[in-house]
């Protein structure tokens, strides 16, 4: 599946996204050779403020092939994200209950989708939860299926059919706990 009809099939599930520059032959679209942020940075100028549903407009974001998708958190879609890095985000989890929600693999970690709380704000944060955990909530993306990673990885849904769960207390907790 291409990123275009990727990215209609997502608005039918209510999420908004947007076109980041993606990776083809190891080089990131954007054109710098010594681009630092390859295939997950937006493709558009007002970034993921240019996240939308709507199915004409995705149209005219994707027009160019190659590009990977980002996925607008918080409220424009209706999920937050915990995003796993590797081993050691694995154990920082310290056995917290996590219950069977959307699963999405990236080229070194995974991404967790919860339904986005009500009469909550969940921002983004990159150790509040625990090391190498972070949360992309509102005013954050997370880079999406069938997008490529730097790496060559190609990003996947492990069970595309499960919705997002509702998120466990202790991670709303912290996620919205006050930054000092």
């Amino acid at each position: 599946m291409n990123a275009l009809k990727a990215a209609q099939e997502y608005a039918k599930r209510g999420w908004a996204t947007f076109p980041v520059h993606g990776v083809v032959n190891g080089e990131c679209t954007c054109g710098k050779v010594d681009c630092p942020n390859k295939g997950k940075h937006p493709a558009t100028p007002n970034g993921l403020h240019a996240a939308t549903k709507d199915p004409a407009a995705l149209d005219m974001l994707f027009y160019k092939p190659g590009f990977n998708i980002g996925l607008a958190c918080g409220p424009a879609s209706g999920v937050f994200v915990l995003d796993i890095d590797g081993e050691e985000g694995e154990a920082a989890l310290n056995g917290h209950p996590i219950p069977p929600t959307l699963t999405h693999l990236t080229g070194r970690s995974r991404h967790l989708l919860f339904a986005y709380p009500e009469n909550k704000k969940i921002s983004n944060s990159t150790s509040q939860i625990g090391p190498k955990l972070e949360i992309r909530g509102d005013g954050g993306y997370i880079v999406v299926a069938p997008s490529i990673h730097a790496n060559g990885t190609k990003y996947r849904f492990e069970n595309i059919s499960v919705p997002p769960a509702e998120p466990p207390e202790w991670l709303v907790k912290k996620a919205t706990k006050k930054k000092r």
